[in-house]
């Protein structure tokens, strides 16, 4: 597979903790993969995604998005990562389709067909006149999801999607991430409820001292919940 993120030597101090985050790290994300980002709070996943896209500078190393150095397109790096996170909140007042039609705007993108074939793909079209506070939380969650798909990103980072969600809404949002995982899409995943993945992801992320590595799902022989124990050492 080709490489769509390759990091190279990369490192971050923390300078008002004197804490070094990331040390000395390289690895390769391949294209069309879906990794799994685990470790435990506070080791530092949420460093290395806002790295990635740009949000915080590194000590030391580079970053290559599609083959492009992070330094050089810091000003389209949202043309080509989408990142959803636990905490990202829509307006209440905006209905789902103006939601949608919003995100599209706003990467000069909108057209009638794509904002319909948006909400067609995430079985929003019914519910597209509604308003944001009359939604349940999973379809809430199901609109922000079909949110990143406005700028036709090939990279997406999904920062714990179903955070709260009840068991059906999980399956629904997990059967979406699905879809676009197969239109293509390269997915970073952080979880710490595994079964929701277990299934689907292909590459697992987690740290080894203060460097991260990547592996191949054939690489570690067991469940993401039995390597998590054995690499952090959680009984």
């Amino acid at each position: 597979m080709e490489g769509i993120i390759n990091i190279q030597n990369l490192s971050y101090f923390y300078k008002k903790t004197n804490k070094m985050i990331i040390s000395n790290t390289n690895l390769i994300i391949p294209k069309g993969s879906f990794v799994a980002f685990i470790a435990p709070n506070g080791k530092g996943k949420t460093t290395m995604l806002k790295l990635i896209t740009g949000q915080l500078k590194n000590t030391s190393g580079e970053i290559f998005i599609d083959g492009k150095n992070l330094n050089n397109i810091k000003k389209e790096i949202f043309t080509k990562i989408s990142i959803l996170s636990s905490d990202i909140k829509i307006p209440s007042f905006l209905k789902v389709e103006e939601a949608i039609e919003f995100s599209l705007k706003c990467y000069c993108m909108y057209t009638k067909d794509r904002c319909d074939d948006i909400l067609n793909m995430f079985d929003l079209y019914s519910h597209k006149n509604k308003k944001i506070k009359q939604l349940s939380s999973g379809l809430e969650r199901r609109l922000e999801l079909a949110q990143t798909l406005s700028n036709d990103s090939n990279i997406l980072i999904l920062d714990e999607p179903c955070n709260a969600l009840d068991f059906d809404s999980v399956r629904d949002i997990i059967l979406n991430i699905k879809k676009m995982w197969e239109l293509g899409k390269t997915i970073i995943y952080t979880t710490h409820q595994f079964h929701e993945i277990e299934n689907l992801y292909t590459h697992i992320m987690v740290f080894k001292s203060n460097k991260i590595e990547i592996l191949h799902k054939d690489d570690i022989n067991c469940s993401l919940s039995d390597y998590y124990r054995e690499i952090y050492g959680v009984i």
